[in-house]
């Protein structure tokens, strides 16, 4: 699923990575966040609201 991820997005750089064990986006296509799902989405959402 991830090499998937990384393969679609390599395009557009279109991907956010979500993982606080292995946050790395191959080849810089992209952003990773070093945080759990629930704590990455709701600063998300704080930047956002």
């Amino acid at each position: 699923m991830r090499r998937q991820a990384e393969l679609a997005s390599a395009a557009t750089a279109a991907l956010v990575r979500i993982n606080p064990r292995e946050p790395e986006v191959r080849h810089g296509r992209g952003v990773s966040l070093p945080l759990g799902a629930l704590d990455a989405l709701t600063r998300i959402d704080a930047l956002l609201s």
